[in-house]
């Protein structure tokens, strides 16, 4: 009974959770506003663009509720953990990210892009969960014109399906501004980006100006899974103290 009371409390919060976030679809991508991650995939990396050769290819790893696991990734950017004039750190990130903008990267598409690379046997994921920092639209909140990032995902079904800054504005469900702002929440947000067209090989990220700034990492820290375990623990057993008062209760 108290393992089915503890399941109960875990999965109520798990539903409350989905049920509060924002969604929208566009095309073959469902966008979803999930909580945030913990951003360390590219603290492994230098400073920098990636190398020359061999091919413009740097190895990270990722392992969240979306994938767990290894990537690649090249850009005609790179790897930086501060803000200059050329790209900003998404907001509250102090660790190494990942930004492109729209030239050609070694492999040969526009900005960053970031390759799965599953171990042999297991597949490719069908998402993956980011950070997009100071989201730039073309067409933003307040009616001002800048310029836009797009986020375009690949699959094995060789479809390539995208969306934009100003897509997520235009959606009025994420709170999403434009304005590039690298300090305001709304224009820094985690996402999950599921494709219904299929498994994800790569995405790419660019921006037909500086930049698009991302970062990508990992469940939540110990201490917080700790804290949320003891909160689950904690309703279970007011739960079973609740039941066992009124079992013990006279009929």
């Amino acid at each position: 009974m108290k393992a089915l009371l503890l399941a109960t409390a875990v999965a109520s919060f798990a539903f409350g959770t989905a049920a509060n976030a924002a969604q929208w679809t566009f095309g073959n991508l469902i966008i979803t506003q999930i909580g945030p991650e913990n951003p360390t995939t590219f603290n492994n990396n230098p400073i920098g663009p990636p190398p020359a050769f061999p091919p413009g290819l740097e190895n990270s790893s990722v392992c969240d509720a979306a994938y767990c696991g290894a990537i690649q990734w090249s850009s005609d950017g790179g790897v930086a953990n501060t803000t200059n004039g050329s790209h900003a750190a998404p907001a509250g990130d102090s660790t190494n990210y990942l930004w492109g903008v729209n030239g050609i990267n070694p492999l040969g598409f526009n900005g960053s892009e970031v390759i799965f690379n599953p171990a042999a046997g297991n597949p490719y994921p069908n998402s993956f969960n980011f950070y997009w920092g100071s989201i730039d639209a073309l067409t933003t909140s307040d009616g001002t014109t800048r310029y836009d990032n797009t986020l375009s995902v690949h699959t094995l079904a060789n479809t390539v399906d995208s969306v934009t800054g100003s897509d997520l504005v235009a959606a009025l469900v994420f709170g999403v501004n434009g304005l590039g702002n690298q300090t305001d929440a709304n224009d820094n947000q985690w996402f999950n980006i599921w494709d219904t067209a299929g498994p994800i090989v790569f995405f790419t990220a660019s921006s037909t100006q500086n930049a698009f700034e991302f970062d990508m990492g990992s469940v939540p820290e110990p201490s917080t899974w700790a804290m949320m375990a003891l909160g689950f623990a904690g309703l279970g057993y007011a739960a079973f103290r609740r039941s066992a008062k009124a079992s013990a209760v006279p009929a």
